[in-house]
């Protein structure tokens, strides 16, 4: 069976005279929209015009106008120079004067038989040498620290040096036929005494040690023995053990069960 489907009349077709209205009415406007913008050319100052006359009969008039005018000027207001009083001159001079340095500490150490220290100290391209009787074995991990003269943003390496490992060592090289020269030691006499913390700069000939060096290795001294327990179980912790990736992750093979 079709189906019916209902159909749109068909509109009613417009009467000669509705359509001439409506094309006349479309006309009007133009010529209202076409006269406005005559009217504005015209009432603009003309600096010159002229007319140029066409085959057909009709002419052109040329009118040149005047430019737009320029935007006004706008000054820029003026910078208002705030007067500081002596009391707040003072005030900022104080805050300044009592401001902590923050300083830089660049050193290596080793340290022989967990007994003496052999410091190298980096300040300003030179290098200056020091023997304490502090066994800096944790000194590594003191990273930046505070205290009431600056910031301490310290960077170290550590060596350490035992006298049975080298004994060892020595021992196997001479299995194999081989000579093994343990590394010479510094003079610990040169320390008076190995109980009291202290430290002697091994200054070269001619070189002046600066204020500075002294206050780097002073901090470094006084923050080392304040803090060497908490050092002590930072260097005993073990590292933290990569995480495995999606990509590079790797698992360990299970062994096969016994019966």
């Amino acid at each position: 069976m079709a189906e019916e489907r209902a159909v749109a009349p068909e509109p009613n077709p417009l009467s000669t005279g509705e359509a001439e209205a409506i094309v006349e009415a479309r006309m009007n406007a133009r010529t209202a929209a076409e006269t406005a913008r005559r009217e504005a050319l015209e009432a603009e100052a003309a600096y010159a015009e002229w007319e140029a006359a066409k085959g057909d009969g009709t002419k052109t008039i040329y009118r040149r106008v005047a430019p737009p005018p320029a935007p006004p000027v706008t000054r820029e207001a003026e910078t208002v120079r705030r007067e500081w009083a002596e009391a707040e001159i003072a005030e900022f001079l104080r805050l300044e004067a009592e401001r902590k340095p923050s300083v830089n500490i660049s050193l290596s150490a080793t340290v022989y038989d967990d007994e003496v220290t052999e410091i190298r100290l980096w300040h300003e391209g030179e290098q200056y040498r020091a023997l304490s009787n502090v066994a800096f074995t944790h000194l590594q991990f003191i990273g930046n620290f505070e205290d009431e003269t600056a910031y301490w943003s310290f960077f170290g390496m550590v060596d350490t040096v035992d006298g049975e490992e080298e004994a060892k060592i020595a021992e196997q090289a001479r299995a194999f036929g081989y000579d093994y020269t343990p590394r010479p030691r510094p003079d610990k006499s040169l320390v008076a005494s190995l109980d009291e913390p202290e430290y002697l700069l091994l200054a070269e000939r001619g070189q002046t040690v600066p204020e500075a060096v002294l206050a780097q290795l002073d901090a470094i001294h006084v923050y080392y023995l304040t803090h060497e327990r908490r050092l002590a179980i930072e260097h005993q912790r073990p590292p933290p053990s990569p995480r495995p990736t999606a990509s590079g992750g790797r698992r360990t093979p299970k062994s096969p069960r016994t019966p």
